[in-house]
């Protein structure tokens, strides 16, 4: 695999900002076949879906841990190879002509941990990838929003329906493809309005050192035999490469180190 290093100026710009955008991480083929992954994994479901716990549901999924021009970035970022992959979920928004007032459920990632830690600027301890299968290229598409330099203050989540402008918020413009590195520190929006005429698809895993819990439920044990029939050992497990990252011990189990 070719594997692509944190430059000085990407490392720069995640910590100045919060959030890194990697155009092109996912080819277009495999961006077809992620969505073709979820459409068959919820393939009678025409509302708006945020399924936890994907991993184990489809190879496409699996695949995407040990993306080249992903994983390499974070274990820098992070500065340890010793991390996993700790919770993972994809969104489906469908277009929505609601006229009610949205609200965007500002938040970090993390949940407890922030309030455990208490009213200081915090470590970093996460990363969470969103990989945008369609692109969202204006606001009308939903975009996920967020607040500059939040990791870096204390400042309080705003209220659930504050709306961008009031909180100086930005929204997160990119084509499909690409791979969007979040600080798990960071203040953003886990929900926006889609109002354009097109579904909008991501998949979103978050890795964090090993002494984090698992943030959703992590299906365990058993073997690929006894799972879904579409359920199987990841290709990359088979041909045995060597990545840098213990993933969680999903239905389908890869434990592979460096």
């Amino acid at each position: 695999m070719n594997w692509q290093l944190i430059t000085a100026a990407e490392r720069t710009a995640f910590e100045d900002n919060g959030w890194l955008a990697i155009t092109d991480a996912v080819d277009p083929a495999r961006v077809d076949a992620l969505v073709g992954a979820i459409d068959q994994c919820s393939p009678t479901r025409r509302e708006n879906q945020n399924v936890a716990d994907v991993l184990w549901r489809h190879d496409a999924f699996l695949e995407l841990i040990d993306n080249p021009k992903v994983l390499p970035k974070v274990a820098d970022l992070l500065g340890s190879p010793n991390i996993w992959v700790n919770h993972s979920h994809y969104n489906v928004n469908y277009p929505d002509a609601t006229t009610s007032p949205p609200r965007y459920y500002w938040h970090r990632d993390g949940g407890g941990i922030h309030t455990d830690i208490g009213d200081v600027v915090r470590p970093a301890f996460a990363i969470k990838i969103g990989f945008y299968l369609t692109p969202v290229v204006t606001t009308a598409h939903g975009p996920t929003y967020i607040i500059p330099h939040s990791h870096q203050s204390r400042a309080p989540l705003p209220p659930p329906a504050a709306p961008p402008d009031e909180v100086e918020a930005v929204p997160i413009l990119i084509p499909a493809g690409t791979a969007v590195l979040y600080d798990g520190r960071l203040t953003h929006s886990g929900k926006s309005i889609n109002s354009s005429s097109s579904v909008r698809k991501a998949i979103f895993i978050q890795y964090a050192f090993r002494w984090r819990g698992t943030g959703s439920a992590i299906r365990s044990g058993g073997s690929c035999s006894a799972s879904p029939p579409r359920c199987r050992t990841s290709a990359a497990s088979r041909r045995g490469e060597a990545v840098s990252i213990i993933p969680v011990q999903t239905t389908c189990r890869s434990a592979r180190r460096w």
